[in-house]
């Protein structure tokens, strides 16, 4: 690897720790040019240019990967995400294709239909504790079950486009502009739960812990309590 090449990975490691994809991206694009043969390159490529909101270059990047790796399950892995970003129905066949190459780390996708996922999700809420509930109501929470997190969340909010969920509104306790006229939610997203689960029984179960972890954070909950929680 170059001296130019290096300080280009390095640039983009730095610009992403601080959260200017953009920029990453434009340092991305340099390294595939001055590399193309590189695959460090490209992927770096199609994970900033998802993280920018550039979904039809990230498709190309991950596409350019897999004739560059064809056979490492995590960039088919990554062509899958990006085709689904992309609305691509093809995308499943990546996934499958990564399962093959490495079944002890991917899985081939169990897919239910959008309104079984939110019967499944909804049915977590009523069962929690009594003062759990209450705040929900209170703060007008509802569960939103939507396919992918909003592109202006990635972008504009720098939301991880490979999270489970998210909750939006006021930590428990907290005052704020949320409330019934801004009401707050817990989104989990359908198609990031699903690519990770290989039957209906791991994907109910992802989806109640992905809805509960993030239910977590509503209360005052952070990561590390969390997983050490089981969630």
């Amino acid at each position: 690897m170059s001296d130019t090449l290096g300080r280009l990975f390095e640039r983009i490691d730095r610009l992403e720790e601080r959260e200017r994809f953009a920029d990453a991206l434009v340092a991305a694009r340099r390294a595939c040019a001055l590399a193309p043969g590189e695959p460090a390159a490209w992927e770096a490529r199609g994970e900033m240019a998802l993280r920018s909101g550039e979904l039809a270059e990230s498709a190309e990047s991950w596409d350019r990967l897999t004739r560059l790796e064809p056979g490492s399950a995590g960039t088919w892995f990554g062509l899958g995400e990006a085709l689904q970003w992309n609305g691509r129905g093809d995308s499943d066949e990546c996934f499958q294709r990564a399962a093959q190459l490495d079944p002890d780390g991917y899985v081939v996708p169990h897919r239910i239909s959008p309104a079984e996922f939110e019967a499944i999700a909804g049915a977590v809420l009523p069962a929690l504790p009594v003062q759990v509930v209450d705040f929900l109501e209170d703060t007008g929470t509802g569960i939103a079950a939507l396919r992918l997190p909003a592109v202006a969340m990635v972008v504009e909010s720098h939301l991880d486009p490979h999270a489970l969920g998210y909750w939006l509104g006021n930590v428990y306790g907290v005052a704020g502009a949320w409330g019934l006229d801004n009401p707050a939610a817990i989104e989990i997203y359908q198609l990031n739960i699903e690519n990770w689960c290989p039957d209906r029984a791991t994907l109910t179960r992802e989806i109640r812990r992905t809805v509960l972890h993030e239910v977590g954070h509503a209360v005052g909950m952070d990561h590390a309590t969390l997983h050490v929680d089981g969630y």
